[in-house]
């Protein structure tokens, strides 16, 4: 079995954009909180982006701050894309109905499409614990040998769907 390292980390979220902030945020309890409107409720959300910015443009946002944070040119080709997501892209649903003419079939393709990336892989979804699985089956790719690197995001963006059931 090979050991298994963590070279690069990015994050982007409500409570900053790295490690450090976000650590500060959460123990000062400073997290910015924005208002969803849900059908008959108006409940608390933290929002890392323009809440009213539409679906895809919260995405590219998203994936421009974290991607500065990674060495995406340095990635192997090979190297298997290995995605968790609880919500997919049902934000773009909401806003566009069904079936909704999006670019990209699929959030994953939305993500090799920003990023400039044509590797392989996997999405995970599989609820609040969709992350942790997409590390774990990298971290058992690169054990058996299956590939040298691999980059693993999660990716959660605001909807009303992923606000009301998680």
């Amino acid at each position: 079995m090979r050991l298994v390292f963590i070279s690069h980390m990015g994050v982007w979220c409500a409570a900053g954009s790295n490690p450090g902030e976000v650590r500060r945020a959460l123990a000062q309890k400073t997290v910015p909180v924005g208002r969803l409107d849900l059908p008959g409720l108006d409940v608390p959300y933290a929002f890392a982006t323009e809440a009213g910015l539409p679906w895809r443009a919260r995405l590219e946002e998203a994936l421009g701050r974290v991607g500065e944070a990674l060495d995406l040119p340095g990635l192997p080709a090979g190297a298997p894309l290995l995605m968790g997501s609880s919500s997919l892209a049902v934000g773009a649903t909401e806003e566009q109905g069904w079936p909704h003419p999006m670019e990209a079939a699929s959030l994953e393709d939305m993500v090799r499409d920003i990023w400039g990336i044509g590797n392989r892989g996997w999405l995970f979804s599989n609820g609040c614990t969709s992350g942790v699985h997409a590390l774990d089956a990298a971290v058992a790719l690169i054990e058996s040998g299956g590939a040298d690197e691999a980059l693993v995001l999660g990716v959660e963006i605001v909807s009303r769907t992923a606000a009301a059931g998680f």
